[in-house]
């Protein structure tokens, strides 16, 4: 059974991942689950993500 699972490699969020948090900022539960503020605007996400 174990042989079969997928393995999963965390690694450092960079500034190319900005676009995956883009989407993630739109994911109402996603933000609830991980205390994002909701309906933030593109340039808001953006520079909380740029700092």
């Amino acid at each position: 059974m174990l042989e079969d699972a997928k393995k999963i490699i965390f690694r450092t969020l960079k500034n190319d991942d900005y676009n995956f948090a883009f989407r993630w900022s739109m994911d109402e539960k996603f933000c609830e689950a991980n205390g994002w503020r909701k309906n933030l605007d593109e340039e808001a996400i953006y520079n909380w993500w740029k700092d």
